[in-house]
């Protein structure tokens, strides 16, 4: 069996929940009273003191820096998994350009409906172009409009 490395948490490592609060370093009172030091061990036992607590101090103007990094990212991470009808509205734009069909649908679609129609202009016919078959997709100006048969669910 290997001896575990330090750092090494091992495979059930789970790490603590990020509601973390730094606290404060925690100085030996008693070991000043309890020892009879000279003068000049005394203050060299106060100066590492006073390093650890600056050590501390730095750790937490960086820790905090990085929540404030980490709340921009999150809140970044949310915008992007939002629902598409908010797309437009938080500047999706900045990412890529929106193809205006789904441009439209973000902006006209309520979220709520699962059905949304939405019929794109035909591609322009020159005069000489014909459709091939009934079928095509083109529709011309001068003809009638189809009649479609009405959605069974809603007779």
């Amino acid at each position: 069996m290997r001896s575990p490395l330090p750092g090494d948490m091992g495979p059930d490592f789970v790490p603590a929940p990020r509601d973390f609060v730094p606290g404060e370093v925690i100085h030996p009172g008693k070991f000043f009273g309890q020892t009879n030091l000279s003068n000049e061990m005394h203050d060299t036992c106060l100066r590492f003191i006073q390093k650890v607590d600056n050590q501390h101090q730095a750790y937490r103007r960086r820790h905090r820096q990085l929540l404030i990094k980490l709340q921009d990212l999150e809140r970044g991470m949310r915008r992007l998994e939002a629902h598409p009808k908010d797309w437009v509205r938080y500047g999706f734009d900045k990412v890529a350009d929106i193809p205006l069909p789904l441009r439209k649908w973000c902006v006209e679609h309520d979220g709520s409906s699962p059905n949304w129609s939405f019929f794109t202009e035909p591609d322009p016919i020159e005069e000489d172009d014909e459709p091939d078959d009934a079928t095509s997709s083109y529709m011309r100006v001068d003809e009638p409009p189809r009649e479609y048969l009405p959605d069974s669910l809603f007779q």
